[in-house]
């Protein structure tokens, strides 16, 4: 879908409003009007009710997907099934997500397949671990999830560059929202990320 760039924050927008229609309780889900006041775009209401009719339209309806985060979820309770919970010390899914935020933060690895990535956190932070049972069922995952060798090495390798990447989380309690912003600071570019946990700041 090509979207001419004065068109990319209602498209935006119209993602996220779609995103927490599914995801909310309906007392949670904003108001329209709020969120175009808060984003301080200038398209109307009805242009984000039509942007997202036009993205509805494109998606053939189908809004609700399974996300890389909760893939890492569910490979951790199977990892947490076949070895003593109390021994799995070493994949921590909070360490596991805020290592996913950061990989969010980069636009060519928001392409991959949910469980792609999901599983490519895993083995990286299995194989820093130094725990070759943690990879020996990581792998069996990746079969069983119908994952190539070869896409799983490509994916793999895009997000161990990622973490080459200095990946700083300073604590901020209070917290609860997710955004991410883009600046620049002495010629050098920096993604950062806020999260449940801290910020994330990538260099």
């Amino acid at each position: 879908m090509k979207v001419q760039p004065k068109h990319l924050g209602c498209v935006g927008l119209s993602c996220f409003y779609l995103a927490v229609k599914v995801m909310e309780e309906e007392s949670n889900i904003p108001l329209a009007t709020d969120l175009i006041r808060i984003s301080q775009y200038r398209f109307t209401v009805s242009d984000l009710m039509r942007m997202e009719e036009i993205l509805l339209e494109k998606l053939h309806g189908k809004v609700k997907a399974t996300t890389a985060s909760q893939f890492l979820q569910l490979y951790c309770l199977i990892l947490c099934d076949s070895i003593n919970c109390e021994r799995n010390d070493n994949l921590k899914l909070e360490r596991l997500e805020t290592q996913l935020m950061a990989c969010h933060c980069r636009i060519l690895l928001s392409k991959a397949k949910p469980s792609v990535l999901a599983l490519s956190i895993m083995a990286l932070e299995a194989e820093e671990k130094k725990v070759p049972e943690l990879v020996e069922i990581i792998q069996c995952l990746r079969i069983h999830s119908k994952i190539s060798s070869r896409e799983f090495s490509f994916w793999k390798e895009l997000v161990s560059k990622n973490w080459s990447l200095k990946v700083v989380i300073l604590k901020k309690s209070g917290w609860d929202i997710v955004w991410q912003h883009m600046f620049s600071q002495q010629g050098y570019k920096l993604s950062c990320a806020e999260t449940q946990n801290g910020w994330i700041l990538l260099t």
